[in-house]
């Protein structure tokens, strides 16, 4: 499948979780403000660089020291990457075998028995991605934080070359999620300069549908764009 420039984001604040196309886990890890403490492998496997091994759960764990240089890797040769975070080390000790099945169940589904959260654990996600950002599956404990991620998401794409960009403002921010709950489109290569296209699609589970779709919406003059003025430093979302 020919590569595109997009992303496409669905929030599901019902069930807590997010499904994207097009965002990476790197850009994910950098776009949320609430970092993970230590992240527990449940698919994929980062290498013993990284990695421990943790004989309560016979899974690996990579700890707070390596997260930040592990986000760098390239997490799309492990095809499926699934991880959630956990408060501290003697929290994996206090995992219950009952808690280890439903564990596994997600790992094994992508959802969850009862809840995504385990209270020995504390976790605020559950991360689960094929090919990097091909699929991209997550769960949050705090949705609406979602809102910082695709402000990373869209000023990284922006920014290019330029040493700064401004923020959001609060209105443009919460417009942009509330689109996002019906699911959309991020268009970064058919935008002018300084600006994308979005395009509300609704919800789009086959990632073969997104691009069928985006073919579609490319050849129409339909939409939204949001775009920033670099003199004014101020940003416009708007019908076209």
């Amino acid at each position: 499948m020919k590569n595109k420039w997009f992303c496409y984001i669905q929030i599901n604040e019902e069930e807590n979780y997010v499904n994207t196309s097009g965002m990476t886990f790197n850009e994910f890890y950098e776009g949320i403000q609430v970092k993970p403490n230590n992240i527990l492998i449940l698919k994929g496997y980062p290498g013993d660089r990284y990695c421990q091994f943790d004989n309560k759960t016979d899974l690996e764990y990579v700890t707070s020291d390596n997260i930040k240089d592990f986000a760098q890797t390239n997490v799309y040769d492990y095809g499926d990457f699934y991880w959630l975070d956990f408060e501290s080390i003697d929290s994996l000790k206090s995992i219950s075998d009952l808690e280890l099945a439903e564990i596994l169940f997600l790992a094994h589904k992508a959802k969850p028995v009862k809840t995504f959260r385990f209270g020995c654990l504390n976790n605020q996600y559950v991360y689960c991605c094929h090919d990097d950002s091909w699929s991209v599956k997550v769960y949050m404990n705090r949705i609406e934080s979602y809102k910082s991620v695709i402000e990373y998401k869209i000023l990284k794409e922006l920014k290019g070359k330029k040493k700064t960009i401004s923020p959001f403002p609060k209105d443009i921010s919460d417009r942009l999620y509330t689109l996002f709950k019906q699911g959309g489109i991020i268009d970064f290569e058919y935008g002018v300069k300084d600006s994308v296209r979005i395009y509300p699609v609704g919800c789009l589970n086959d990632m073969d549908a997104i691009h069928e779709k985006l073919d579609k919406l490319r050849t129409c003059l339909k939409g939204l764009s949001l775009g920033y003025n670099r003199v004014t430093k101020k940003w416009d979302l708007y019908e076209w």
